[in-house]
């Protein structure tokens, strides 16, 4: 139907100025967001800081902490690193690598999850739980949509409560991060950046080769 090539044209165009806009708007409200959250949860940080339980913890229950932490801290970037290398697979048609890769990410809610009982046996502030839990259920989610049901889920109304709890997930981990310290916190962050980056590339790859499809 030659009459609809010029619309069909157009559309395309149209649909590929709003995907940069959405990127861009994405990153700003991604950026204020962890803004927001770095300075609440530091505020929240200091006041349990200043608690009267605060300083009552034994020498070897502070170390133990600060084990659970930094492993914690490891996963968190772990995961980033993961998602850089699942999408670079993803954009080149390396499915295998992918699937591997995806396995690997998934395997990574096991020692989170026994960081989280330790926490929660060390009776620790309430964000050495709920934080990493959230990373915890998108690991979940991942393995029953992508593993285990094996939808298509990414061109279905799924998609919007999947990014929902994939991004929850990675910004309590960077949350995590800068309540720990901000060194930690700027190691995460960036990581981050990386995967979004990773992200920004396998759609672009993606949206181009459904350009030349069409």
């Amino acid at each position: 139907m030659p009459e609809w090539s010029p619309f069909m044209e157009r559309l395309k165009t149209v649909s590929r100025q709003l995907r940069w806009k959405l990127t861009l708007s994405y990153i700003a409200v991604t950026v204020s967001a962890l803004l927001v959250m770095s300075v609440v949860l530091s505020t929240l940080n200091e006041t349990t800081s200043a608690s009267p339980n605060g300083g009552t913890s034994m020498v070897m229950e502070r170390i133990n902490a600060r084990t659970v932490d930094n492993v914690i801290f490891i996963i968190a970037n772990a995961a980033n690193i993961l998602l850089v290398g699942i999408f670079l697979a993803r954009s080149n048609g390396r499915t295998r690598v992918e699937y591997v890769l995806g396995l690997i990410l998934i395997a990574l809610a096991l020692p989170l999850s026994g960081a989280v009982i330790l926490n929660l046996i060390g009776k620790r502030e309430w964000w050495t739980t709920v934080l990493p839990v959230l990373l915890i259920a998108f690991l979940l989610t991942e393995l029953a949509l992508d593993y285990i049901l094996k939808l298509d889920f990414r061109n279905t109304q799924l998609l919007g409560p999947y990014l929902g709890v994939y991004y929850l997930g990675l910004m309590g981990m960077i949350g995590y991060s800068f309540l720990m310290g901000r060194g930690y916190g700027f190691v995460t962050l960036s990581t981050y950046f990386l995967n979004l980056l990773a992200t920004w590339y396998a759609w672009s790859n993606a949206s181009h080769r459904a350009t030349n499809d069409g």
